[in-house]
């Protein structure tokens, strides 16, 4: 719903934002040596959650937007170290490289599909250079409530596995 010149500066902020949230993944590392791994498996869905109601709900906000970007990089910041760490936890050392290297090939793969996801849900105003209301809109919404709630199921891993934690520190 913005027009090409708002759409290009909010592009512009947002490749500055991503840059800027390199130092994150070291105090992510931090974190889950602190508070366990659990916990900031836990975090990392819940801030993809956040990311994705602040668009919803504010989405048509220039400030919230912007601020969307930020909680966007925090939550990409969590997600490769957690990512990694989880992977570890759960399978060991052994073949850790293998298992990473599949794990990114699986993600590429995903990937692959984004194209068409993003031409479902992307609709046709970011193309037109005047307010047309006849224009296609998209889905968005729908995407964004979709991921809600893919990463609210997801919650449910580490849950578990915090779970099984307590479970075997007691016996």
């Amino acid at each position: 719903d913005y027009p090409s010149d708002v759409q290009h500066e909010l592009a512009r902020y947002f490749t500055i934002v991503m840059s800027m949230g390199i130092v994150g993944s070291v105090l992510v590392g931090w974190l889950i040596d602190k508070i366990g791994l659990e916990i900031c498996t836990a975090l990392t869905l819940m801030l993809g959650q956040l990311q994705m109601v602040l668009l919803l709900l504010f989405g048509k906000r220039h400030s919230m937007l912007l601020t969307s970007y930020w909680v966007y990089t925090v939550f990409r910041q969590f997600l490769y170290p957690v990512f990694i760490a989880s992977l570890t936890s759960n399978l060991g050392f052994k073949y850790f490289g293998v298992l990473l290297g599949i794990g990114f090939a699986v993600g590429g793969c995903v990937q692959l599909l984004m194209t068409t996801l993003v031409e479902w849900a992307q609709g046709s105003c970011h193309l037109s250079e005047s307010n047309d209301e006849d224009c296609n809109h998209g889905h968005w919404e729908l995407l964004h409530v979709m991921q809600v709630i893919i990463l609210g199921a997801l919650l449910i891993v580490p849950v578990q596995d915090y779970r099984a934690k307590v479970l075997q520190d007691s016996n």
